[in-house]
């Protein structure tokens, strides 16, 4: 099953991407990794993947753009969208989960929790 998901990262911090890109190759995943805002919403529209792994601060489109982007896509069924920023006030978490992100991760982040909650959405997918 693992090798048949698809997980986008968009982040633009390479040791981030890095990180995240080696754990879900040795699980299994399918990946691909976005630098920027415009070409992760490029990612999504074409390879549709099952889950996306979404900084906030990233270039060329903030992360809420692009959520909202992909929410106002219909996909079907719906791509999971988990939030990991380092912005951890309310009302940054309270704008992602009204823009529609199913989990909000604040960096820097326990690798357990992070995989269980990432395991949680494919699994609901």
């Amino acid at each position: 099953m693992t090798e048949n998901c698809r997980i986008l990262v968009i982040e633009d911090d390479p040791d981030v991407f890095e990180l995240l890109d080696t754990i879900f190759q040795q699980k299994k995943y399918q990946v691909q990794i976005a630098k920027n805002g415009m070409d992760g919403l490029r990612s999504v529209k074409d390879w549709k993947p099952h889950l996306v792994i979404l900084d906030i601060m990233i270039p060329r489109m903030d992360g809420f753009k692009v959520l909202e982007s992909i929410r106002l896509m219909n996909l079907v069924p719906r791509t999971k969208v988990l939030v990991l920023t380092a912005l951890g006030q309310v009302a940054y978490i309270d704008k992602a989960m009204a823009l529609g992100a199913d989990a909000y991760v604040v960096k820097p982040f326990d690798m357990q929790r992070f995989l269980g909650k990432v395991q949680t959405l494919l699994d609901n997918h």
